[in-house]
């Protein structure tokens, strides 16, 4: 235990370049809302809160709930799925700043080989101007990034309609605790308290709005010494369904320029989840951020969200925001299988994303 200890303080002292016991994260959203469908009634709104993430003590706001077999070993905590139901409050200090709202959803570590969590949750407004309103999250968030951006995909209440974008850098971090909470596989809560300023801003007109297409290369490995997709979670009948119902894949997949996976330019990385939600047929429910590490892209990200009917020709998915160049995006996905290897149950698929940002 002590040894896993000091590896995680020397991955948050290598990635951070600091050796401080703090951290700082402030998460800054910017959202497209409006009462009715006509752009020029959107109304642009700015808030500032606190996210209180709780994983120790008696009385946990976040709580995990599934794992990957190699998780425990994960120095990035992949394949670990939380569930949480964090405070939001107007201040830093959970104790005595008034509470305005409750974060809830689920985090999952998602990445491989860093620490990067898909996020996967709603603001819940409980008091003050927005009580009973709520902000859709959906986004990858880097933890040791300075910055993290994530995409606003939806709303209630005063925030119907509502699309945009999220900032995250950290606040505070309790170095004990968050050491006890990796050693408790939670590694990917490494912030106690965070920030948030929500920020909602007119939709640009149509008129200039710019549409691309994108055609790449994903890459589902579920074989091998290092798959890039692991089972986190199964229903009683998973293993005699045909359909595998109710299983839940976390993956961190590569997105390349062209088929060949050992030979194509690495465009990036699909992080996210599927889970298998069809009883009778082969149905998945894709929910994944395609995450742009190089070319022109590079540093920007799309979100998908949508069924994936397997076995159909062509399956179409939707865009539901984006952040860097896509933010605020929209649009459609089609996946095409190119290969698919039965008995491993690998497969690439080809992607063509046609967005509107």
């Amino acid at each position: 235990m002590e040894n896993r200890r000091r590896i995680i303080k020397q991955t948050i002292a290598q990635t951070m370049a600091a050796t401080t016991e703090l951290l700082i994260l402030i998460l800054a959203i910017v959202a497209s809302s409006s009462a009715s469908a006509a752009a020029g009634d959107d109304k642009d709104t700015h808030i500032k809160l606190y996210w209180q993430d709780i994983l120790s003590g008696p009385n946990p706001t976040a709580v995990q709930v599934a794992q990957a077999a190699g998780t425990n070993t994960s120095k990035t905590f992949f394949g670990g799925v939380m569930v949480i139901d964090d405070a939001l409050t107007e201040g830093p200090d959970l104790n005595s700043s008034k509470i305005i709202g409750r974060a809830q959803g689920t985090y999952i570590g998602a990445g491989r080989d860093e620490v990067s969590l898909m996020m996967n949750m709603n603001f819940v407004f409980e008091d003050g101007e927005y009580n009973g309103s709520t902000i859709a999250i959906i986004g990858r968030n880097a933890v040791f990034d300075t910055v993290r951006e994530m995409a606003v995909v939806g709303g209630t209440g005063v925030f119907r309609g509502a699309r945009g974008y999220a900032q995250a850098t950290t606040h505070t971090l309790d170095v004990k605790t968050g050491d006890a909470t990796v050693d408790a596989q939670a590694m990917a809560a490494v912030a106690v308290l965070l920030v948030l300023v929500l920020a909602a801003v007119a939709a640009p007109p149509a008129t200039g709005e710019t549409t691309t297409h994108i055609k790449l290369y994903w890459h589902d490995v579920v074989s091998g010494p290092s798959p890039t997709a692991v089972q986190v979670a199964r229903a009683a009948v998973t293993n005699t369904s045909k359909s595998l119902f109710g299983a839940v894949v976390v993956i961190d997949d590569a997105l390349t320029e062209g088929p060949d996976l050992n030979s194509s330019k690495l465009l990036g990385r699909a992080q996210g989840t599927y889970i298998a939600a069809g009883k009778d047929e082969v149905s998945l429910m894709m929910n994944m951020n395609f995450v742009f590490q190089a070319g022109k892209y590079n540093g920007s990200t799309v979100a998908i969200l949508g069924r994936n009917k397997v076995f159909s020709a062509v399956r179409e998915m939707s865009i539901v925001g984006g952040t860097g160049v896509f933010r605020l995006a929209r649009g459609y996905a089609q996946a095409r299988t190119h290969t698919l290897d039965m008995k491993t149950g690998d497969a690439t698929v080809e992607y063509n994303l046609f967005i509107k940002h």
